[in-house]
C-alpha cells in the first residue's frame, strides 16, 4: 500500500504541470463544452495533496499555466481579450511569482510543529491557506473561458490575495501576531507543550534532502527505549518527510536561537544519527548526553569520522566499530564507546543450508554511490552490467538494489540506467525474475532484499556488515583496485571474496561464491567481531538495554 502511494504522489506531482497544458489544448482544439470536464479535472489536480503540507510558491510552474487559460480561450475563439482581464491575470503572474517572497516575509519556513498538541499555530492565516487562496484565485479567473461576458469582473478574483497582502504589509510596519503568529510566543508554547509529553529523550536530526532513512532506521527500536521523546530537525524537508514515518512530536526550528527556545527541562540524553555540521548546535548543552549512533556500520571513512569525537557515548555494533578509529589515527578514549550491536538486523533470519545446496541462487547486487569526494569513491557501477552478465550466465536470478544517492553523480545515473535496462532485457529473454527499480527501491526494504537473496554482491558499504548477520556467503568489489592493501578499505574482506575493480576475476569468485564457499567459517567469527556477540533471541536487548542506561 505504502508504494502505491508514493507513486500516486509522484503522478500527483506531474499533473500540476500536465493537466493545466492540457486545459489550454483544449481549449485551443475543441469546443468549450468538451474543454470543460478536462478543465475540472486540471483544477481538482492542483488540490490534490501528495505533500504533508503546501508552502507558498508549491507548484508554481502549473499554476501559472493555469492562469493563461481565459486568455487562450479567448484567442481560440478569435476574440480579443479585454484589456481588464488581461491586466488582472498579470497581476495573478506577478503574485504568483512573489508567493515564496511573502512566505519569507511571513517567517513562515523558520519553526513549525506536528503532533504536538497546544503547539500549533494560531493564526487566521496560515502557510497553507496562502496556497489555497491563489489557487481559489486561479479557479475564478476560468469563468471567462467559458462565460466572455463575465471578464470585466475579473479583478474580483483579485481579493483571494487580500490575506497574503495583509499579512505582508504588518510585516513590513513590524506588527506580529495578528493575522499569524509571532514566532518567539509559538516556540515558547511549543516548549510548554513538549514539557507536558515530558520527554526522556530526544532526537536530532541535521542533513541534506533525501536522507530520512537515516532516521527511519532507528525509530523503531527508540519506540522501544524507557520514557517519550520527540524528533527536532533543522530543515523543512526533513520535518515535511518525517511526518510519513512517525506519529511523534516533531519540531523544526530552522535558527539556532529557536533550538535554545523550545528545548524542554527534562530531558536526559539527545541521539544523533550522523556527523553533520549542525550537530554543533547541540551538544553544547552540557547537562545532556550526546549519544551517536550513526546509520550504518561499514569501512567507509564515515565510520571513523574524527568529529564522532565530541559525543559523550559512541554507539558500535562490535568491536570492529571502536577498532577503526584507532586503526585509522583517530585517538578517541575507549570509555566513550558501547558496543551495543545492530539492532535493525535483528529481523533477518539466519541461514540454514549451505549456497552449494541451493540449485539456483539468487544474487543481491547493492552497489553503494561514487560519494561527493574521490576518497570515498567505492562504487563498482561502472562494471555493473559486465558483472551481471557473468552471473546471468550461470543461471542466477539478481535483486539490483543501488544506493539511495546514486543518482546524485551523473555518471552513477547511467550506469545505474543501464544494469536496470541489462536486467529488463534479460528477463524478456530467459524468463528469470529479476527484480530492479520501483518494486525494489520502493515496496521492498533492504532486509526484505537480504532474506529473498541467498548470496551477495557489494562496494565497501553497511550493507557488507548488515549481510553479515545472515550468515550467507558476500563478495566486496575492489573498485579503486588496492588489491593487497584492500583490507585498509574493507577490514571484512578476510570473510568475503574480493572482485578485481576491473571484474577481471569473476569467473573464480563466482565459483566460490555459489559453489564452494571456503570462506563459511570466517563468516561466522566476523559476525562476532562486527556485530557483537549477543544470542539471536537477545540480540535487539541488548541496544535497548545500552541506550536506557542513559535515560535514567
Amino acid at each position: 500500500m505504502t508504494g502505491i502511494l508514493k507513486h500516486l504522489g509522484k503522478v500527483r506531482k506531474l499533473t500540476r504541470v500536465l493537466l493545466p497544458l492540457a486545459t489550454i489544448a483544449s481549449l485551443l482544439f475543441l469546443p468549450g463544452t468538451f474543454a470543460a470536464p478536462v478543465l475540472a479535472a486540471a483544477a481538482a489536480a492542483l488540490f490534490l495533496k501528495p505533500d504533508p503540507k503546501y508552502r507558498p510558491g508549491s507548484y508554481k510552474v502549473g499554476r501559472i499555466v493555469f492562469a493563461l487559460t481565459p486568455l487562450v480561450a479567448f484567442a481560440s475563439a478569435g476574440e480579443q481579450p479585454p484589456a481588464l482581464l488581461s491586466a488582472t491575470i498579470l497581476l495573478v503572474y506577478l503574485a504568483l511569482a512573489a508567493e515564496p517572497y511573502i512566505g519569507r516575509a511571513m517567517r513562515i519556513e523558520r519553526f513549525d510543529t506536528a503532533s504536538l498538541p497546544g503547539s500549533e499555530q494560531r493564526a487566521l492565516f496560515t502557510p497553507g491557506s496562502m496556497y489555497y487562496m491563489s489557487t481559489a484565485v486561479l479557479i475564478a479567473l476560468q469563468v471567462p473561458a467559458f462565460i466572455p461576458e463575465t471578464a470585466p469582473f475579473a479583478p474580483v478574483a483579485l481579493l483571494g490575495f487580500a490575506p497574503a497582502a495583509a499579512v505582508a504589509a504588518l510585516k513590513l510596519v513590524g506588527r506580529e501576531g495578528l493575522l499569524i503568529d509571532d514566532i518567539d510566543e509559538r516556540a515558547a508554547r511549543t516548549k510548554e507543550a513538549l514539557e507536558k509529553v515530558r520527554p526522556s529523550f530526544l532526537l536530532y536530526f541535521a542533513a541534506p534532502a533525501g536522507t530520512s532513512f537515516q532516521v527511519a532506521m532507528w525509530l523503531p527500536h527508540l519506540e522501544k527505549l524507557d520514557g517519550d521523546y520527540f524528533i527536532l530537525v533543522r530543515e523543512a524537508w526533513a520535518f515535511n518527510a518525517l511526518q510519513e514515518v512517525t506519529d511523534r512530536p516533531i519540531v523544526f526550528a530552522r535558527d539556532l536561537s529557536l533550538v535554545d527556545e523550545v528545548l524542554p527541562e527534562g530531558a536526559k540524553a539527545v541521539f544523533y544519527v550522523n556527523n553533520a555540521a549542525k550537530n554543533t548546535h547541540m551538544v553544547r548543552f552540557p547537562d545532556l548526553t550526546h549519544v551517536q549512533l550513526l546509520h550504518g556500520d561499514s569501512d567507509k571513512v564515515s565510520s571513523f569520522n574524527p568529529v564522532t569525537a565530541m559525543f559523550d557515548r559512541i554507539f558500535v555494533a562490535g568491536q570492529a566499530g571502536l577498532d577503526r578509529y584507532p586503526d585509522n589515527g583517530i585517538d578517541i578514549p575507549e570509555k566513550k564507546f558501547d558496543i551495543v550491536g545492530r539492532p535493525q538486523v535483528a529481523q533477518l533470519d539466519i541461514t540454514e543450508r549451505a549456497i552449494s545446496e541451493i540449485d539456483d541462487p539468487t544474487v543481491l547486487y547493492a552497489p553503494t554511490w561514487a560519494g561527493y569526494f574521490e576518497d570515498a569513491n567505492y562504487s563498482s557501477l561502472g562494471i555493473g552490467v559486465e558483472m551481471l552478465r557473468e552471473l546471468t550466465a550461470r543461471g542466477t536470478t539478481v535483486i539490483f538494489r543501488p544506493h539511495p544517492y546514486t543518482d546524485r553523480i551523473p555518471e552513477t545515473a547511467r550506469h545505474k540506467a543501464a544494469v536496470e535496462e541489462f536486467l529488463r532485457q534479460d528477463a524478456a529473454a530467459s524468463g528469470r525474475r529479476h527484480r530492479w527499480g520501483p518494486e525494489v527501491n520502493e515496496d521492498m526494504t533492504l532486509f526484505d532484499c537480504v532474506d529473498a537473496s541467498d548470496a551477495l554482491i557489494s562496494d565497501v558499504s553497511s550493507v557488507v556488515s548488515d549481510w553479515l548477520y545472515s550468515e550467507k556467503p558476500f563478495a566486496v568489489v575492489d573498485a579503486r583496485f588496492e588489491r593487497e592493501d584492500f583490507h585498509l578499505s574493507c577490514s571484512l574482506i578476510y570473510a568475503a571474496y574480493r572482485i578485481e575493480g576491473d571484474g577481471s576475476n569473476m569467473e573464480s569468485v563466482l565459483d566460490d561464491l555459489l559453489e564452494k564457499d571456503p570462506l563459511a567459517e570466517e563468516r561466522r567469527k566476523a559476525k562476532v567481531h562486527y556485530l557483537g556477540d549477543f544470542p539471536p533471541e537477545e540480540y535487539e536487548q541488548a541496544f535497548i538495554n545500552a541506550a536506557n542506561k542513559y535515560l535514567k
